[in-house]
C-alpha cells in the first residue's frame, strides 16, 4: 500500500511539472475620455484547472521597464481598466502573463504581446498667432509590431463638430490624413479606432481644435458661351462640386487682363448675361471663379470665347464667304459647326462644317440674308451660338431686259438678229444663242454692249436657211459676265416655191411661220425679184392665218429668167417695248421657168414689121446677146438688148444669118442660129 502512495505522489508531482498556461491574447486598448485604458483579451485554455491569476504589466515606453499593475484571480474575466493611464497624452505599452499552479507553488507563463495604446497626433497646419488653421494633419501609431494578425487592415477615423456626434469621416489602410473643413469656423475632434476579428475595438484617445476654412470651392467648369441675337452674350458653367460655394465671379478679358465684371449669388446660379453688344464686333474671352462664404475664391477657370462671325459677300460669283473664330474648351469637344441662315423667314441649317469657313451661294438678287453659326460638342447636348452678320445679296446693275425684234434672212441666205437692250442701266454684253430643235442651244458669239445704245445688230452667217427654221435666244452679261436678262425666243421660217405643171406662168408659193413677235404677226408681204432687181416693192399681202400664194408671172415673162421669191412678216401694233413697223424675212426661194425665145425669120424695114426682133420669155438679161451676119459674113448687127431689133438700114434685100445667145433660167447657156429674110417694098 505504502508502495502504491509513492508511485501517485511521483505522477501528481510530473504532471505539475508538465502542465502550465498560455498568456491571456491580448487583442484591444481602449483609451477613454480621461485617458484610462481599457484591456480587452482572450482567456487561455484551462482543462486542468489550474489558473491562479492574471498579471497585467505597463510602461510608458516600449523599452520599458514594464511594472505589474494588477493581479486579477478571476479566470473568466476577459477586461481590465487602468485608471490614470494617461492615454489622452501618449501611447502606453501593456503586455500580460497568466499565473498558474505547478503542483508546488504558482508559476508565471510566457509574456504575451505587447501592445501599444493608439495615441491620435493632431498637426494644426497653417495655424498662426493672428488666426485658427484651416486643416488637420492627422497620425497614429500601429497597434502593435508586427500589427497581430487578428486585427484588420483598415482603420476607421471618426470626426466630431461642435461636440455633436461622433461621424466616421474615413475607412483607410494608412496612418496619416489631412483633413479641411467648407465651415468658416468649427471645432473638430477627431478619434481613431481599429477593430480585432474577435469583436473587440483599439480606439485612440480624443483630440481636436478650432479650424476655419481656407480651401477655395471647386473651379467651376464651362458650359457654353452663346452670343444672343441682340449681340448681348449668354455665359452657363455648371455648378462648383464644393457644397459651401455661394456664388461666382464673372471675369472679361480686356486688353489681356482677366478683369472681374459681375458677382453672382448662389451655387445653382450659374447662367449670366452679358448685357454689352460688342460679342457683335469681336470675339470675348469670359472667365469665372467659385466664391463660398468664408471669402474664399477658387482660382479663375480657363475660360471660353464667343464665336465671332465675319460674312464678306462676292459679287460676281454671288456667294457669301463666312469666316469664324475656332470654339474652345467645350466639353468632350467639337463635333461640327452648322451654318443656320435665314432671308426673311425661320433660319434654316445650309450646312455642316469642322473647318471654321463656309461659303454660301446666294444665287439672289436684293436679298438680305442673315447668318450665324452653332457649335455642337460631340456628346451633343451643349451648343453654343455666334454672333449674327447680315449682308445684301445683290447683283452689279445691269440691262433690265434684252428683246429680240426679229430674225431674218438676208439675201445672202445669212440671218440678221436685231436686238433691242435697256438702256437705263449698262451691262458688258449681251450674248446670243442658236439652236435648230428649240431646246439645246450653242453660243455664237457675244456683242459687246455700248452706253446708251439700244439697238444692235447680229450677223449669222453660213447657214442651211432653205431647210432648217433656228431658234435665237439673247441674254445680258452683267459686269461679272454673270447672265442675268433672257430674251424672248425667235425662230425663223421659210419659204419655197414649185412652179406650176401644166401653166409655165403659175408659181405657188409655201411658207411656214415665224414666232417671237412681241405683237404677234399681222400679214405677209410677198416679194418677186426678176433678175435680182430687189428695188421692187411687194406684189401681194397675205393675211397672218395664210401660208400659200399662186403668183402669176405672165405679165413678167419678158423680164428675165431669174425669178426669186422671199417673204416677209409683218409684227402687228402693240408691241410692248415699244418697237413699230418690225418684220422678219424668210429665206430666198428660187423657181425655175423654161426660157422660151421666138425669132422672126423675115422682115420689111420699109413695110408692116420694119424691125427685126426676137421675143423672149424668162430669159437672163445680163448674158443674153444678139448678131446678125451678111452672106459674105460681116457682121450687119449686134445688141444685149432684148428690147432693141434690127432695122436693116443700109442693108440690101437678101438672106442674112444670125446668132442670138442667152442664159436660161437655170443657168444654163443657149445658142439659137438661123437665117433672116430682108424683103425692102419698092
Amino acid at each position: 500500500m505504502k508502495r502504491i502512495r509513492l508511485i501517485q505522489l511521483f505522477v501528481l508531482m510530473v504532471s505539475g511539472l508538465l502542465a502550465q498556461l498560455n498568456p491571456p491574447d491580448v487583442r484591444c486598448l481602449s483609451v477613454g475620455l480621461t485617458g484610462n485604458i481599457t484591456i480587452t483579451w482572450i482567456k487561455p485554455l484551462d482543462p486542468t484547472g489550474l489558473f491562479v491569476e492574471y498579471e497585467v504589466f505597463h510602461s510608458s515606453s516600449a523599452a520599458g521597464p514594464f511594472t505589474k499593475i494588477a493581479s486579477i484571480p478571476v479566470y473568466n474575466i476577459t477586461s481590465y481598466t487602468h485608471l490614470g493611464a494617461n492615454g489622452n497624452t501618449q501611447s502606453q505599452f501593456y503586455y500580460m502573463r497568466t499565473r498558474f499552479d505547478n503542483g508546488s507553488s504558482s508559476a508565471p507563463s510566457t509574456r504575451s504581446d505587447t501592445l501599444r495604446s493608439l495615441f491620435l497626433n493632431l498637426q494644426l497646419i497653417g495655424a498662426t498667432s493672428s488666426g485658427d488653421p484651416f486643416a488637420a494633419g492627422i497620425s497614429y501609431n500601429v497597434l502593435a509590431t508586427p500589427q497581430l494578425s487578428s486585427t484588420v487592415n483598415t482603420y476607421t477615423i471618426y470626426r466630431q463638430g461642435n461636440l455633436g456626434p461622433f461621424n466616421t469621416l474615413l475607412v483607410t489602410p494608412t496612418r496619416n490624413y489631412n483633413d479641411t473643413t467648407d465651415v468658416c469656423s468649427i471645432f473638430y475632434n477627431y478619434q481613431v479606432a481599429i477593430a480585432d476579428q474577435s469583436g473587440c475595438v483599439s480606439q485612440s484617445n480624443i483630440n481636436g481644435n478650432t479650424f476655419v476654412d481656407k480651401t477655395p470651392p471647386k473651379i467651376p467648369t464651362f458650359d457654353s458661351v452663346s452670343v444672343l441675337p441682340s449681340g448681348q452674350v449668354s455665359i452657363g458653367w455648371t455648378p462648383s462640386a464644393s457644397p459651401d460655394c455661394n456664388g461666382y465671379a464673372v471675369y472679361q478679358n480686356i486688353n489681356g487682363i482677366k478683369t472681374k465684371i459681375d458677382q453672382i449669388t448662389g451655387r445653382n446660379n450659374t447662367l449670366y448675361t452679358f448685357t454689352a453688344t460688342v460679342a457683335s464686333t469681336v470675339s470675348i474671352t469670359f472667365y469665372v471663379a467659385a466664391t463660398d462664404s468664408c471669402g474664399n475664391i477658387s482660382p479663375i477657370n480657363d475660360g471660353q470665347s464667343s464665336i465671332f462671325l465675319k460674312a464678306n459677300y462676292s459679287v460676281c460669283p454671288r456667294q457669301t464667304i463666312l469666316n469664324w473664330t475656332t470654339y474652345e474648351g467645350l466639353k468632350t469637344g467639337v463635333l461640327r459647326y452648322e451654318v443656320l441662315a435665314s432671308n426673311g423667314g425661320n433660319f434654316s441649317r445650309i450646312g455642316i462644317t469642322t473647318a471654321s469657313s463656309f461659303t454660301h451661294q446666294t444665287n439672289a438678287n436684293n436679298v438680305q440674308w442673315t447668318y450665324f453659326i452653332r457649335v455642337v460638342n460631340t456628346a451633343q447636348n451643349i451648343t453654343a451660338s455666334s454672333n449674327r452678320q447680315k449682308i445684301l445679296a445683290y447683283e452689279p446693275p445691269s440691262s433690265s431686259f434684252v428683246y429680240i425684234k426679229s430674225a431674218s434672212v438676208t439675201k445672202a441666205d445669212d440671218i440678221e438678229v436685231r436686238l433691242l437692250v435697256d438702256t437705263l442701266l449698262n451691262c458688258s454684253a449681251i450674248k446670243l444663242e442658236r439652236s435648230v430643235d428649240g431646246i439645246n442651244y450653242t453660243s455664237i458669239g457675244t456683242i459687246p454692249f455700248v452706253s446708251k445704245q439700244p439697238d444692235y445688230t447680229y450677223l449669222d452667217a453660213k447657214l442651211d436657211v432653205k431647210k432648217i427654221n433656228y431658234f435665237y435666244k439673247a441674254t445680258i452679261l452683267d459686269s461679272c459676265s454673270n447672265e442675268r436678262a433672257i430674251a424672248n425666243t425667235f425662230k425663223t421660217f421659210s419659204l419655197s416655191v414649185r412652179a406650176d405643171e401644166d401653166d409655165k406662168f403659175l408659181n405657188h408659193l409655201t411658207w411656214n411661220f415665224p414666232t417671237g413677235f412681241n405683237a404677234g404677226i399681222v400679214g405677209y408681204n410677198i416679194y418677186r425679184i426678176v433678175n435680182k432687181d430687189y428695188g421692187v416693192g411687194p406684189v401681194a399681202f397675205v393675211g397672218v392665218n395664210n401660208y400659200n400664194f399662186t403668183d402669176n408671172v405672165e405679165n413678167n415673162a419678158s423680164d428675165g429668167g431669174n425669178i426669186v421669191y422671199f417673204i416677209e412678216a409683218l409684227e402687228g401694233l402693240g408691241n410692248v417695248f415699244g418697237v413699230s413697223n418690225e418684220n422678219a424675212r424668210s429665206n430666198i426661194a428660187e423657181v425655175f421657168v423654161e426660157s422660151e425665145v421666138f425669132i422672126p425669120n423675115a422682115f420689111t424695114p420699109n413695110g408692116l414689121n420694119p424691125v427685126w426682133l426676137p421675143v423672149t420669155h424668162f430669159v437672163e438679161k445680163t448674158d443674153y446677146r444678139v448678131q446678125v451676119y451678111s452672106r459674105w459674113g460681116n457682121k450687119v448687127f449686134e445688141t444685149n438688148d432684148d428690147k432693141t431689133g434690127w432695122d436693116g438700114s443700109n442693108s440690101e434685100d437678101g438672106i442674112y444669118v444670125y446668132l442670138v445667145t442667152y442664159q436660161n433660167s437655170r443657168g444654163e447657156y443657149v445658142e439659137r442660129k438661123g437665117t433672116i429674110t430682108l424683103l425692102k417694098t419698092r
